[in-house]
Formats: C-alpha cells, structure tokens, sequence
C-alpha cells in the first residue's frame, strides 16, 4: 500500500479527528483563511461568473423543483385539504392550494425578489424549511376559490 493510500484511509477511519482538527485550525488561522479565500475569488470570479451564466437554465429549474417540493410539503404539513370546502391533496392538485395568513401582518415570508432586509426573508426557494415550518404556523390552507372568497368577504 502506498503512502497515499494509507493516509486516504486513515482519513475515512478518523474523518471525526480530521473535522475537528480542521475546525481548530481554521479558528486559530482565521486571517490566513480569510486571505486564502480573497486569492481563491478573484483568481476565479470570471470563472464563477461565466458558470452561472452558462448554466441558467439549470438553476432556474433547481429552483422550480425546490419551490415545487417546499409546496408540496407545505400542504402535506398543513393537513392536506382546504380547511374551507373540504377539497383534498393528491400529489397533482398543488398549483389549486394557497396559503394564506392569518394576520398579514405577521407574514415574514415575502413572494418578492427581495434579498433578507431587516430581519426579513426573501424569496421562499431560498428559504429553509425549518423557517417555511414557522410560517405555516401563521397560515390557513385554502384552495384558490377559497381564498379568493376569504379576501372578496373582507371587502
């Protein structure tokens, strides 16, 4: 066995140990991290740019996907139904259910392009989902005809 695979395999063995070790270092060499990571940017930031332009499509239906599936569980994590009419979740209904606040004014969670602002979030593909959790806490699962009823009756 060779000297590099012996240590590749004493750090799968120890990987604990190698995290801890590196967690240490990077705490007692923070401004060599820091430099380390300003060379390594502007070395590369064409290079990261250029992806992402290159690569739009890909992101754009991540994003899709994720907002999908974070609806989808938000709907299951709601009850699955429209607490108005009853009407259920199938797995192929999601685009029908809306969410909607109690009180707008607790809303936390905005639809807009908006980056975090003042304790604010941003956009919900970018959200976590132990956070979109503390927001259905504040909302009611209705279907579109639903909620466009909750929102005609106020006015």
């Amino acid at each position: 066995m060779s000297t590099k695979e012996y240590q590749k395999n004493w750090r799968k063995k120890n990987r604990l140990k190698c995290n801890e070790y590196q967690r240490e270092w990077r705490i007692k060499n923070r401004d060599k991290c820091r430099e380390r990571v300003k060379k390594y940017n502007l070395k590369n930031r064409e290079y990261h740019k250029n992806y992402h332009v290159k690569n739009r499509e890909k992101y754009i239906l991540m994003g899709k996907k994720r907002r999908q599936k974070n609806k989808a569980d938000a709907i299951k994590h709601l009850g699955g139904k429209c607490i108005r009419c009853g009407i259920k979740y199938n797995g192929a209904n999601a685009c029908i259910f809306q969410l909607h606040h109690k009180n707008p004014a607790e809303k936390k969670i905005k639809r807009d392009r908006a980056s975090s602002v003042n304790g604010k979030l941003g956009k919900i593909e970018y959200t976590s989902w132990t956070i979109i959790k503390k927001e259905l806490v504040l909302c009611d699962l209705l279907c579109a005809n639903c909620h466009f009823i909750e929102h005609s009756e106020k006015y």
